[in-house]
């Protein structure tokens, strides 16, 4: 059997005489009588039978029918296709990073259908993490790729089509958005949207951290705790439906990691034990199991757990000081007073402190905060005349104003710095880069 016999046999099937059609088949009747009959011995059955001057399908033909029909129509599809393929039709299926489908992967594919109007090509159009594109690339379900680093493979050829600067992207406000340079250690104060790490950049901005010996990092694991270095901007819970805490931080650090899945999420929830006010940066605890939950929390009510914080603040304190009162909060506009005297709704507070370096017009203070309340170390210090540098609620605006001026400063100076365990751990986070800065400032007017 071969496809010329099936045509002959569909078109006498359709003309029902030999005469028309073979004359539409403009081959001879002899021919047409030859390549059935040898198509009918090859299948061992008559496939049609005399019906007066004409012919008739037998039950037989009329299977063969339907079977090639089909078959024919289905081949003739693909036959044309790729004779559009051959004269450049058909589809281009492009792969490409989210970031170039604005403009450079529309711009690409509007200017070669203009410049080739002659061919029928449609595009299909595929987004995804380089590492997810060079993937399916390798598998064959894309034709060409856009991605931010070459295939692996030698099969491949590749070239590079254009290059993008690796800016930082900060909303309006944010302390760095008036800055044109900024130094990379700069950033590590701050919470980070990192690229996953499938994407090719991710390897990129990781190099770009090694380089200069520092990345965002966990400053203490064990199996059933984990202590991070909050940045300055971050609340440690979220406040509203939409707010990425310090919490999401922690759960993302353990799926990514593996020490959790989406399963066990919903029956458990890691959470942050600890609370430090958004613009206050340093140690936060989290509980990764239910009894690292129970033990700190046991350690931080009965203040086993000692709490030791650095600040900058405005003037000169020379000498160590143990601070005691009283403290009440207005919960409309959350802002708290420090008071000598007892009185109803008023919470005792205990505040310790140790000059650590003086300066002409500030001193950097270690602070051990004996009890925790609400914006405790910065009324506390505020109230004796030393306010926070940085601190907006409580500070002094043209003090403020100065060292936001000339250090670039856009929080208040407070870090958690140190914890010391009942145990006897203890784990400390370096202050940030911006306590380097107001001290380097100021170096030339120490005392």
């Amino acid at each position: 059997m071969n496809l010329y016999q099936l045509r002959y046999f569909l078109e006498l099937a359709e003309k029902r005489q030999y005469t028309k059609a073979a004359r539409q088949l403009n081959i001879t009747q002899p021919s047409l009588s030859y390549a059935i009959s040898q198509l009918e011995n090859e299948l061992g059955v008559k496939l049609f039978e005399k019906d007066g001057r004409t012919i008739s399908l037998t039950d037989c033909g009329r299977d063969l029918a339907g079977c090639a029909s089909e078959s024919l129509a289905i081949l003739d599809k693909g036959i044309a296709n790729l004779k559009r393929k051959a004269a450049g039709a058909g589809k281009i299926r492009l792969g490409f990073l989210r970031t170039l489908g604005t403009d450079y992967i529309p711009d690409l594919a509007s200017r070669y259908l203009k410049q080739n109007p002659d061919k029928e090509t449609t595009f299909s159009f595929h987004t995804g993490s380089t590492g997810a594109l060079l993937e399916s690339l390798n598998a064959g379900e894309y034709d060409i790729v856009f991605s931010s680093e070459p295939p692996e493979s030698n099969d491949f050829h590749y070239t590079p089509v254009m290059k993008q600067d690796l800016v930082l992207i900060v909303p309006d406000g944010h302390p760095l958005a008036d800055q044109y340079r900024i130094p990379l250690s700069e950033t590590l104060a701050y919470p980070y949207i990192y690229f996953d790490q499938s994407a090719g950049l991710r390897y990129v901005t990781d190099l770009l951290f090694e380089q200069i010996g520092q990345k965002p990092e966990i400053v203490y694991e064990d199996e059933d705790i984990l202590i991070l270095n909050k940045p300055v901007g971050i609340l440690s819970q979220k406040a509203e439906k939409n707010d990425y805490s310090a919490n999401e931080m922690v759960i993302d650090y353990l799926l990514e990691s593996g020490q959790l899945t989406r399963a066990e999420l919903r029956t458990f929830h890691p959470s942050i034990c600890n609370r430090l006010d958004r613009n206050t940066s340093g140690l936060l605890i989290a509980g990764k199991t239910i009894r690292g939950l129970q033990e700190m929390a046991e350690a931080l009510k009965s203040r086993s757990m000692q709490k030791y914080y650095r600040c900058l603040v405005a003037g000169q304190l020379t000498q160590d000081a143990h601070l005691k009162g009283y403290l009440s909060k207005n919960h409309q506009n959350n802002k708290v007073t420090v008071h000598k005297e007892a009185f109803a709704d008023a919470s005792y507070i205990e505040t310790a402190y140790h000059p650590v370096k003086v300066y002409k017009n500030m001193t950097m203070l270690e602070v051990h905060l004996i009890t925790g309340r609400s914006h405790q170390i910065r009324a506390h210090l505020a109230s004796i005349g030393h306010p926070i540098l940085g601190d907006g609620k409580y500070g002094d605006k043209k003090i403020n104003q100065t060292v936001k001026d000339s250090c670039r400063i856009r929080s208040q100076l407070l870090h958690a710095y140190r914890m010391e365990f009942p145990d006897g751990r203890i784990v400390t986070a370096p202050e940030p880069a911006s306590f380097a800065r107001v001290q380097t400032k100021l170096a030339k007017e120490k005392r």
